[in-house]
């Protein structure tokens, strides 16, 4: 049973395999080798089951990796602006393959965590002073270039629906609930940008062609990936967002956190909700 259980978690981590043979073949470059190696470690060192509750285990990898990490943070401020830029894309990229229940979400969360107590004084980064690794320096910005909902890019013409998008956008918004819910950085904005595509949006009808993929679909093959449609995957990123960092975003619609012109764009209200934009008591 325990021999089944590994192979099963080996097997749910698939697609990071993948996604890592896929940034080895784009030519990474010396940093990036060397940072692609420490998230690799904390794979080989990931729990084994998906109840397993190792926090000492977790702890200590993800301390391991921060300390790694930190190491090869270079001493100049223009090399450490490079340096930071690759670390968050290559980690965004990577951690948008790792399934949402797997606990290498939560050591990857862990390693943020232990890499914020590495104080190292403040960097001149994009404009702005910020403290490393205090601060996460450029890791916000990232992950606003990276929220790009599958759907707005589902070219209605295309031959077939990439599942994968789907699949990475709900893994990827596990991971940013997980960061939001432990107080690293607050992006409860984006928590209420899901929750409203989730559950103010309607049910989006399926295009033509993935109506046409559903019908045709295979039965009994195993996948590295689900294929869920629209309405399933928003409804299980918004579901993620309550159950992962309801405290933090109920917080902040308690307080009526006020947002810029731009969040309360973003946080419009959907067809199913009548009330204001934004975080407030009435929408949670």
């Amino acid at each position: 049973m325990a021999d089944q259980l590994s192979l099963n978690m080996a097997q749910t981590l698939a697609p990071v395999s993948q996604k890592i043979k896929e940034l080895q073949a784009e030519g990474l470059s010396e940093d990036e080798t060397k940072m692609l190696a420490i998230p690799m470690s904390l794979l080989q060192d990931a729990p084994k089951d998906t109840t397993s509750n190792d926090t000492v285990g977790t702890a200590s990898t993800s301390s391991a990796a921060a300390v790694s990490i930190d190491s090869l943070s270079p001493a100049t401020q223009a090399s450490t602006e490079v340096f930071l830029m690759e670390l968050w894309e290559l980690l965004i990229s990577l951690v948008s393959s790792v399934p949402y229940n797997h606990p290498v979400q939560d050591t990857i969360v862990a390693f943020l965590q232990e890499l914020r107590l590495r104080a190292r004084g403040t960097v001149a980064v994009w404009g702005a002073r910020e403290r490393l690794w205090r601060d996460l320096p450029l890791l916000s910005g990232f992950v606003r270039e990276a929220w790009i909902d599958p759907e707005s890019i589902q070219d209605e013409d295309a031959e077939c629906i990439n599942f994968n998008d789907r699949y990475e956008w709900i893994n990827f918004n596990a991971f940013v609930a997980r960061v939001t819910n432990l107080g690293l950085t607050n992006w409860t904005v984006w928590g209420m940008i899901g929750i409203r595509a989730g559950l103010e949006g309607g049910a989006p009808e399926s295009s033509s062609v993935e109506k046409g993929i559903e019908k045709g679909m295979e039965k009994g093959i195993e996948k590295d990936f689900p294929e869920y449609s629209i309405p399933e995957y928003k409804l299980i990123v918004a579901s993620h967002w309550i159950l992962l960092a309801g405290k933090p975003i109920f917080r902040d619609a308690f307080r009526a956190d006020t947002l810029d012109s731009r969040e309360l764009k973003m946080t419009a209200p959907g067809p199913l909700y009548r009330g204001k934009p934004g975080l407030c008591m009435d929408r949670w």
